[in-house]
């Protein structure tokens, strides 16, 4: 990108946790959404609301262009599963 450039750019990711097993028991949520929520801004996107269900996650934020979506949900999968 250019010095001067402003880019906008929203996404909204939904994930299954694997065979959509409810394995994000209701006691962890908060603690998995808030992890997840930090990696998001630790990679230089914004985090605006985290949430989901025992089998299923959704991720609304701005997105920063120096990160593939692809990457960025890698990612977010990689560290999450750990």
């Amino acid at each position: 990108m250019t010095p001067g450039t402003f880019t906008q750019i929203y996404l909204q990711f939904v994930f299954a946790v694997k065979y959509r097993e409810s394995l994000i028991q209701p006691k962890y949520q908060k603690e998995v959404f808030s992890f997840m929520s930090g990696l998001i801004n630790s990679m230089g996107h914004k985090s605006y609301v985290v949430n989901g269900m025992p089998d299923h996650v959704h991720i609304f934020m701005s997105f920063d262009p120096k990160h593939s979506p692809s990457d960025t949900i890698k990612e977010i999968k990689r560290s999450t599963t750990n």
